[in-house]
């Protein structure tokens, strides 16, 4: 696959129109489609907020659309040929929203200010900004979440038409990325009783890990993978499904979900260098990463255990 490299000004505009039209369909589709009604976690006056949980339905949308399309001879591997200028439309769009926010939440009673422009922007003045009934905050990881999806499917489908044929690796990737995905969208309740939700005003902090961080940076090992099609040893693919056994137990939470994933992958490219070039520099430095993978892992466990 061709490095990254600065887009044409053709794919730019088509990177805009891709980036502002997904958000404008999640948000309209948020807006529009049902959902749970449900209470959020009591705020520093008392109250309590309610919420339309649909960010499950619009995600399954989103993929059902993307499967007709597919179907109809529009390849996901356009997205991967727009990645950056998705990542520049993504920036752009987090510190002008950022700054939106900003100045539509200075003056409102309650907010909250940081010591000035640079603080009030970049941690928020407003806990619970509101467009149209939707809450901006919690429709804001729907994007984020299926926008991470999104491009690493679109990573796969490169790699099968660069290479005729999706890498165990790959496979694993994306399988392990959608269950990390759909865990958000079906614990969605849970949400509203996390830190951000609760405590953190909605700026520029939130905004850009939201848009641009989550799905770009997330998927950075989607873009690695494309061109590593060795297939991996047998006795490697065993390990991914028994790290993350503790959390389809209940045993440990998301961080320790993403953690033993990236573990995992690591641990698995080391053996597929090992299988592939058979050189006793690589056996050891296999050799090396079995031995901090266990202890890492636990590690892990005992951080996010339940």
């Amino acid at each position: 696959m061709q490095p990254l490299a600065w887009p044409s000004l053709q794919n730019l505009l088509e990177g805009a129109a891709l980036w502002f039209g997904y958000l404008a369909f999640l948000f309209v589709a948020t807006k529009l489609l049902p959902g749970k009604r449900v209470e959020g976690a009591p705020l520093a006056d008392g109250a309590r907020l309610s919420y339309r949980l649909n960010g499950l339905t619009a995600f399954l949308l989103s993929c059902a659309l993307l499967c007709a399309a597919q179907l109809a001879g529009y390849s996901l591997s356009f997205v991967t040929r727009h990645f950056v200028s998705l990542w520049i439309w993504a920036n752009v769009f987090a510190f002008g929203a950022s700054a939106a926010l900003y100045l539509a939440g200075r003056n409102k009673p309650g907010a909250k200010r940081h010591g000035g422009f640079l603080g009030d922007y970049y941690y928020g003045v407003e806990l619970n900004p509101r467009l149209w009934g939707v809450d901006i905050k919690m429709f804001s990881y729907v994007p984020s979440l299926a926008g991470l999806w999104i491009l690493n499917a679109s990573f796969g489908f490169t790699q099968l038409e660069l290479h005729g044929a999706i890498s165990q690796p790959m496979l694993l990737y994306l399988l392990f990325t959608c269950i990390y995905v759909f865990n958000y969208f079906q614990f969605e309740t849970g949400m509203l009783y996390t830190w951000d939700v609760m405590s953190e005003s909605f700026g520029w902090m939130l905004v850009w890990g939201d848009y641009a961080f989550v799905p770009f940076c997330y998927s950075v090992a989607g873009w690695y993978l494309v061109d590593r099609t060795e297939p991996l040893p047998t006795w490697a693919l065993v390990l991914l499904p028994v790290a993350v056994a503790p959390v389809v137990l209940r045993m440990a939470g998301v961080v320790y979900l993403f953690g033993a994933l990236l573990l995992g992958l690591a641990f698995l490219e080391f053996a597929r260098r090992a299988a592939a070039r058979r050189t006793k520099l690589d056996a050891r430095r296999l050799l090396h990463a079995s031995v901090a993978y266990l202890p890492l892992l636990f590690g892990l466990l005992m951080l996010d255990k339940r």
